[in-house]
């Protein structure tokens, strides 16, 4: 072996041996820290951790709504931090203890300087209700690492213990600041202001809870919007704090005036006011921002500016109706068509003499579809001409009531392209655009929503008309089908009073009739086929004729239903195996 290698050895065992007989245990100390002398911290009863490191104070007092930050400057602090910092300073255990003897041993010169405890030392103070402070001062590595020196104010001696608890501790005063812009978590608000190009005031209506917009404009809010709104600005993180001190200036930031602001009231009280300006040249995905309470300015993702200059209409109620839920008379006009539907008790009627019943289960899908209609566009919201929009003179209006309230009169107008018909609220200032689809959903006759459910044995004659051709059947005193000429028979009966049942519960969606022209498109002329059912008196309907037309391209047939005396009727799909029976069982010699 190298000589030189092995004297450098030597001397660097030498000097280690020499360190640790300093600073390690000596003859006859003891090995482990002595019974009962290091009482565990009680994380619960902390009321104020303050850290001192050199001349940087952290310091942060429990109240009644978490952990607030008190030194080096007043501001929220995070509470989870802090609570881990004390669960770990509650589980730190010592390994090892040196005794004051030792410690005097290792010289005046080195004393605690050579555990890492002097003047520079880490003091960490805790503080609770009752009971003095309690002091901790924290050192250094031990010679084989994996442990700290550490003393507790007032008790003799060093402790050693797992390095693992330095992790929990602050490296500097922002690390235990809270890095949301806001936390309005139990604090209940009423007005949301956005100032900047796309700014508006939203107002809380104490009654119903709904958001109003005020500014720019009165109109309806999205509620849901403004709560996603604020919930992304909630969650969002302060990247960097930039600067405590009310002396920056703020123009080339972009903060005088501000790009764009967000301010959170309740009535006249502002509870939250933030400021956003312009983005770092050497940082463009982050903005600065400055919360006025605090006078503080920080960085921020540049997405939280961003969503503060969407477009008014983003935050504006698109449901062209409210809540019809409690409507218990519906009324509309479509051109010459008028209808009133009724709710007495459970049930729907249609007014008229006499008063018919209505299919409740299409006015609940009606009254679905009302709710539903979305606004597509705001086409203006102070209409200086209401005719150039079709709606001086509509002849297309609903009212809705609920009693004797009127909850919203609807007109529509003109179109609006291929694919939006204006429409507007009597209640409302605005002319909206909604889906040309929707509005041609809705019925333009009572007959549309007429309950058709009939039972079999309620029909008293069936009449088929096809190509010119007129043939009648009907039920005699036994309730038998008889043509003139005969009784048709028992398997006859079944066969067509099975095809009556099916007809009689049949449900399918139905269309408004535009004219005679569609009939021609859908060939009724050339089919030429036609049932109509007679009632027994007494039975809710009287008469109910079906025309047939072509086949759709689901192979099933068009048809066309006509109800009582209703000379318009609606246009529905005939189920193509269905229609086959019909040519079986109710094409009668």
């Amino acid at each position: 072996m190298n000589v030189r290698v092995t004297w450098i050895l030597f001397l660097t065992a030498l000097a280690m041996g020499g360190y640790l007989y300093v600073t390690g245990p000596k003859p006859g100390a003891t090995a482990v820290a002595a019974p009962g002398a290091y009482s565990p911290v009680v994380a619960a009863e902390v009321r104020a951790v303050e850290l001192l490191r050199s001349n940087a104070v952290v310091r942060v007092e429990r109240t009644t709504n978490g952990w607030s930050m008190v030194l080096p400057v007043r501001y929220g602090a995070q509470g989870t931090a802090v609570d881990t910092f004390l669960e770990s300073l509650a589980k730190l255990r010592p390994r090892t203890y040196i005794p004051p003897t030792q410690i005097e041993e290792s010289g005046t010169t080195n004393g605690l300087k050579a555990f890492g405890l002097g003047e520079n030392a880490l003091t960490l103070k805790l503080e609770s209700a009752t009971g003095p402070a309690t002091l901790f001062r924290l050192g250094g590595p031990t010679p084989l690492g994996g442990q700290f020196y550490f003393q507790r104010v007032g008790a003799d001696g060093i402790y050693t213990a797992d390095d693992s608890f330095l992790s929990s501790i602050p490296r500097s005063p922002d690390s235990w600041r809270d890095r949301s812009l806001f936390d309005l978590t139990g604090t209940p608000f009423d007005r949301i202001e956005v100032r900047g190009k796309s700014g508006f005031v939203a107002e809380k209506e104490p009654r119903s809870g709904a958001w109003r917009l005020t500014r720019p404009l009165t109109a309806r809010a999205n509620g849901g919007n403004l709560e996603t709104l604020l919930g992304a600005l909630a969650r969002t993180r302060v990247a960097a704090f930039v600067a405590d001190s009310v002396l920056v200036d703020p123009g080339p930031l972009g903060l005088q005036p501000a790009e764009s602001e967000l301010i959170i009231g309740r009535g006249t009280n502002d509870l939250v006011r933030i400021q956003f300006g312009r983005s770092p040249t050497n940082a463009p995905e982050y903005v600065f921002a400055r919360r006025m309470a605090n006078t503080n300015l920080v960085l921020v993702p540049v997405e939280a500016a961003e969503v503060l200059r969407l477009p008014l209409s983003n935050f504006r109620d698109r449901n062209f109706l409210p809540d019809l839920a409690g409507a218990d008379q519906i009324e509309f006009r479509m051109g010459s068509n008028h209808a009133v539907l009724d709710r007495r008790g459970t049930n729907w009627v249609i007014a008229g003499t006499p008063p018919r019943p209505a299919d409740p289960r299409r006015v609940a899908q009606l009254l679905s579809q009302l709710a539903g209609i979305p606004i597509a566009e705001f086409s203006q919201d102070v209409p200086a001409d209401l005719k150039r929009f079709g709606l001086d003179r509509s002849d297309r209006e609903w009212v809705l009531r609920a009693g004797t309230n009127e909850v919203v009169r609807v007109s529509f107008g003109a179109t609006n392209g291929l694919d939006k018909i204006f429409a507007r609220r009597a209640d409302e200032m605005p002319v909206y655009s909604v889906p040309l689809a929707e509005a041609s959903r809705l019925p333009d006759a009572g007959v549309q929503l007429r309950s058709l459910q009939f039972d079999s044995t309620n029909v008293a004659q069936i009449t088929v008309i096809r190509k010119g051709v007129t043939n009648t059947v009907s039920r005699n005193a036994e309730g038998k089908w008889q043509s003139k000429a005969s009784v048709l028979g028992d398997l006859y009966d079944v066969a067509l009073n099975e095809t009556l049942y099916r007809i009689g519960h049949l449900d399918t969606a139905r269309y408004p009739l535009s004219g005679g022209r569609q009939l021609e498109i859908l060939k009724f002329p050339e089919v030429d086929h036609a049932v109509i059912l007679t009632m027994t008196p007494g039975s809710p309907m009287e008469q109910l004729r079906i025309q047939y037309g072509g086949r759709t391209p689901l192979d099933n047939l068009y048809a066309v239903a006509r109800c009582d005396d209703d000379g318009r009727g609606f246009l529905f799909e005939f189920p193509g195996a269905l229609y086959l029976d019909v040519l079986r069982d109710l094409s009668v010699p």
